[in-house]
């Protein structure tokens, strides 16, 4: 809650930092289901690998000032929580009546900010240059359970926390034009480069069963921080409809980012590994936006 409290504050500052001679004011939200396939399982030597995806729905409000007939303003955001469950590995040992399972669950909260300053070259073509913030906050859960003569005999269960704040530039355009009198079609593609920080916190939980229940471990075991590059592209078309109120579009939002950590040394023991990491997010929305 108080980093959504941030956020609108951020939105407030720039809706007041704008000249009282704009033209129109543009207020609308946009909400969506998205897949998220994270550069994460790109890692090797971690239960990610074997990840698909994490699902879950996102939806933030969108703001637009349009100074003249050729200069907008806009910004917009995406938030929400994505959560994935998966089997790492089962194992059964008939003859002993032994059994072991792996089990992840990943539950991640996203906060995704949109900003870009855009110029019409000519009727429906736009070129804008933006600066776009990213924080994703992921909990991560494993846990082992194993058996011994079909008794359980212990459960253990690791949490990580990842904290990936991200922010840079990105630059593309965008191209609209009418279908008929009521419908239009739209498409913006920008290229995107950012930069920020990888931080993990591990925390350490071991319940063992039997005749009695103990917990050993420590809550938190201690926290790494790497240095974290992204470069890659956001796609999205989209199909709308004008209205004698509201502007209603539904469309398609592809982000593509390639991921490294841009100061480990290739051979280093240190910490991950600088290969490049592949990062996706995509989904379907529907956008509503009033014109004031």
């Amino acid at each position: 809650m108080k980093k959504l409290t941030i956020l609108a504050a951020v939105f407030t500052l720039l809706l007041c930092a704008v000249p009282l001679m704009a033209a129109d004011y543009i207020i609308g939200a946009k909400g969506g289901y998205f897949v998220w396939k994270p550069f994460l399982r790109d890692i090797p030597g971690n239960e990610f690998s074997t990840l698909e995806s994490g699902t879950g729905a996102l939806a933030g409000p969108i703001l637009g000032i349009a100074f003249t007939g050729d200069i907008t303003l806009s910004v917009s955001g995406l938030f929400g929580e994505q959560t994935a469950q998966w089997s790492v590995g089962n194992s059964y040992v008939a003859e002993d009546d032994d059994y072991q399972s792996l089990t992840c669950y990943m539950q991640e909260q996203r906060y995704d900010i949109d900003t870009a300053l855009s110029y019409q070259l000519i009727q429906g073509l736009r070129v804008f240059l933006g600066y776009k913030y990213q924080y994703l906050e992921v909990d991560y859960i494993k846990t082992r359970r194993t058996a011994e003569n079909a008794t359980m005999m212990g459960l253990e269960e690791d949490k990580m926390v990842f904290e990936i704040p991200l922010h840079g530039v990105a630059i593309g355009g965008s191209y609209a034009a009418p279908i008929s009198d009521l419908y239009f079609f739209s498409v913006s593609l920008s290229g995107i480069f950012m930069r920020g920080k990888f931080k993990v916190t591990e925390y350490e939980m071991e319940y063992n069963t039997g005749t009695s229940t103990a917990i050993t471990g420590t809550p938190e075991s201690g926290n790494q921080t790497w240095d974290l590059q992204q470069i890659g592209f956001n796609f999205e078309p989209a199909i709308g409809i004008r209205t004698s109120g509201p502007i209603i579009s539904l469309g398609v939002r592809y982000q593509y980012l390639r991921s490294q950590f841009y100061k480990q040394e290739a051979t280093s023991n240190d910490g991950p590994s600088n290969n490049w990491m592949n990062d996706h997010l995509y989904g379907v929305f529907m956008s509503v936006m009033f014109v004031l």
